[in-house]
C-alpha cells in the first residue's frame, strides 16, 4: 500500500499568490515562454538571460505560471552543481511560499522524489530517473552545458523522460547560447531547442541599473600569449600559466 506523501495536499491545487514582485523583463520572458508552448506544434523554447538578470526568479514564474495553467503539473529542473540547485530552491520557496518543492540531490542529502516540483543536480537525476519518475516540463539552468549529441548525463536523462512522456517539453535559460565547439543551442542538427523565445540585453539592463557596467583596468604584469595553445576557443591553461611565470 502506498504511503501517504507530504505532497499529495498540492495535487489539483491552484498556486498560491506570489511574494515577490517580478522585473518587466523577467514577466515578459516568462509570459514568452508560455505564449509559445500554448502553441502544440512548437518546440522546446531558449531564454538568454545575462548573468545577474535573476534567472533563478524567472525559472520560479515559470513553475508557477504552470501550475496556474494545469495544477499538478510535474516539473524537474535541472542543473549541474549543487549551489545553483540551492539558490534556485530558495528562490521559489521565497516567490511562491507553499511551493510543492522537492529536491533530488545527493550532495546536499535529499532525494525528495516524489515531490511534483523537483530540483536535482543532473547527476544525481540522471542515476535514478526511473525512481523519480514522470516529468511534463524540464528545465535546464545554465542550458549551454547541454551537448548537442553524444552519451552525455543531460541526454541520457531526457531520452529516460521522453519514454515516460512523449511530448515531454524542455525549457533552456542561459547567458551565453553559443557553444564554441558545436555553434548556436537552437540551430543545426542536433539541437535541443528549437527558438530563442526572449533574449534579455546586457546593455539595457546596465543602462536601467540592474547590473553594473563592466571597468576595466591596466595590470602592471604583460603576458604574451605567443606560442600558447588553444583547445576549444580558450588558451591551455598549463600553457598559460607557464607564459606569465616566464
Amino acid at each position: 500500500m502506498k504511503q501517504p506523501s507530504i505532497f499529495d495536499n498540492w495535487a489539483g491545487s491552484q498556486p498560491s499568490k506570489p511574494s515577490l514582485e517580478l522585473r518587466d523583463y523577467q514577466s515578459d520572458a516568462i509570459d514568452a515562454v508560455w505564449d509559445y508552448m500554448s502553441d502544440p506544434s512548437t518546440g522546446n523554447p531558449l531564454i538568454v538571460a545575462p548573468t545577474g538578470s535573476g534567472k533563478s526568479v524567472i525559472l520560479a514564474g515559470i513553475c508557477h505560471e504552470a501550475w496556474k495553467i494545469k495544477p499538478g503539473t510535474r516539473i524537474m529542473m535541472l542543473t549541474h552543481v549543487q549551489e545553483l540547485v540551492e539558490q534556485n530552491e530558495l528562490t521559489i520557496r521565497n516567490y511562491w511560499n507553499d511551493a510543492p518543492v522537492g529536491v533530488y540531490s545527493a550532495g546536499m542529502k535529499r532525494k525528495e522524489a516524489e515531490a511534483p516540483i523537483r530540483f536535482g543536480g543532473i547527476q544525481s537525476v540522471c542515476r535514478a530517473v526511473d525512481k523519480i519518475g514522470r516529468a511534463d516540463i524540464v528545465i535546464v539552468d545554465e542550458a549551454h552545458l547541454i551537448p548537442k549529441d553524444g552519451n552525455g548525463q543531460y541526454l541520457s536523462a531526457f531520452k529516460a523522460l521522453k519514454s515516460m512522456k512523449p511530448n515531454l517539453r524542455v525549457i533552456g535559460l542561459t547567458a551565453t547560447p553559443f557553444r564554441t565547439d558545436s555553434g548556436y543551442l537552437h540551430k543545426g542538427a542536433g539541437a535541443l531547442f528549437d527558438d530563442i523565445v526572449y533574449d534579455i540585453p546586457l546593455l539595457d539592463l546596465m543602462d536601467r541599473g540592474y547590473i553594473c557596467r563592466v571597468t576595466s583596468k591596466a595590470t602592471r604584469s604583460h603576458i604574451s600569449v605567443d606560442g600558447v595553445a588553444k583547445v576549444g576557443g580558450d588558451f591551455v591553461g598549463s600553457q598559460l600559466e607557464k607564459s606569465a611565470m616566464s
